[in-house]
């Protein structure tokens, strides 16, 4: 089977699958939540980031970028065939701009390493700030968008399969970039600021500068901040945004909203962002609306909804941050959280993103007494319909795909 084939296959199979009836029932359930108006709890299993979901050697494609692209569209068709949660497939190939989001005047060395199974799936940055001093060269980014590759991969695409599943260029994808053809996030907007002031100081910098360094703390938060937002209006100017009120994945989850398409260009009041400051889970809520909080409600108040967390805890500072930033919508909620706490003070009308405990399908022997209970909590917990469980960081199946489809199946019998 040539490139070709093994592509208009692929996209025959995806135009099929996204114009089933299902997909639009989907749609409408997802819009419902999004409008505080769920007609039952949605569940969704994230699958992109799993290595061993799609092998290498199921792949027909021999030039890189085809080759991604092609993993992409099996990846997406056997989730909808196989895992039976709410994913969504839409009758179009949403494909990203090449896009370099440059540097901030400082090299961040970075190194991966591998696990038993010659995964990278650890990230270790060397760190090149250690003292205010090193900070001073710090600089904004320079963004650029490479439109003479964006459009020829669209010609290339369009003349391969464009005739079944028609291409979009439309958006960036922020974690996987453009360059191998693998872009599941294409669409997503995060912001990155502590990530980078993490990525930039270190961990232990990031903590204790807090005391010892509060004045340049804030400078560098500052510079970050205005960065990101400087990032936000280069696309927005350059007609680069994509709408991601649908099946892009914003939180894990996605944005669907009723009503059309937003008009083109496409403009950041009308978006989601999931904006999350992870790494400072374990700081106080006092040093968090100090130092993090003012930086949020910056950034979240030129986009139109927000979704807000990851993995942190925070509990103990959703008082803060609700009084702060309007437009929270809904809220992700690790396993670690107080969900009983955060429940009382949770309004009916910001959605409960659930994060259920990924360990417990994760291994060769999942543990379903433990993930039932996890569900289970979560049920007691938040008694509003307007509720998602979101299953993300299962990086790996052990030749067993259809732990997914129990664990869904589970999730769904309790509902």
């Amino acid at each position: 089977m040539t490139e070709r084939e093994a592509l208009r296959r692929l996209a025959s199979e995806w135009i099929e699958i996204a114009n089933l009836p299902v997909m639009k029932e989907r749609k409408s359930l997802w819009s419902s939540l999004n409008a505080k108006q769920a007609k039952r709890p949605m569940v969704l299993v994230e699958t992109c980031l799993m290595f061993d979901y799609v092998s290498e050697d199921e792949l027909r494609c021999e030039d890189a970028f085809l080759r991604g692209l092609e993993k992409l569209m099996i990846l997406n068709t056997r989730h909808a065939k196989e895992v039976g949660d709410d994913f969504v497939l839409e009758p179009y190939f949403r494909l990203p701009w090449v896009f370099d989001f440059g540097d901030f005047g400082i090299d961040i060395p970075e190194r991966t390493v591998k696990d038993a199974y010659g995964d990278e799936l650890a990230i270790e940055w060397d760190h090149p700030i250690s003292t205010p001093d090193d900070a001073r060269p710090l600089q904004e980014r320079t963004f650029s968008v490479d439109r003479e590759t964006s459009l020829n991969r669209r010609d290339t695409l369009n003349e391969i399969f464009g005739d079944i599943l028609p291409v979009r260029l439309e958006g960036i994808d922020p974690v996987f970039g453009a360059g191998d053809g693998f872009s599941p996030f294409t669409g997503l907007i995060i912001p990155d600021v502590t990530l980078n002031l993490f990525r930039l100081i270190g961990m232990n910098n990031l903590y204790l500068w807090l005391y010892d360094y509060p004045d340049e703390f804030h400078r560098i938060m500052k510079l970050l901040t205005k960065d990101f937002i400087r990032l936000t209006r280069f696309l927005e100017d350059n007609e680069l945004l994509a709408d991601n009120n649908n099946n892009v994945l914003t939180g894990g989850r996605y944005g669907y909203s009723d009503g059309d398409e937003l008009p083109r260009p496409v403009k950041a009041k009308d978006l989601w962002v999931w904006c999350t400051f992870e790494e400072t889970t374990v700081i106080s809520p006092e040093s968090f609306s100090e130092f993090i909080l003012p930086y949020a409600k910056e950034i979240n108040e030129i986009f139109g909804k927000v979704y807000y967390g990851c993995c942190e805890r925070f509990d103990r500072r959703y008082i803060d941050l609700k009084r702060e930033i309007k437009n929270i919508d809904a809220v992700s909620v690790a396993p670690f959280t107080d969900l009983a706490e955060l429940c009382e003070m949770l309004e009916d009308d910001v959605i409960l993103s659930y994060k259920p405990h990924p360990a417990f399908i994760a291994g060769v022997h999942p543990d379903w007494d433990s993930a039932k209970e996890d569900i289970k909590k979560a049920l007691i917990a938040r008694t509003s319909p307007n509720l998602e469980f979101i299953m993300r960081d299962v990086y790996r199946t052990y030749g067993n795909r259809k732990v997914l489809s129990d664990w869904v199946e589970m999730t769904r019998a309790q509902l």
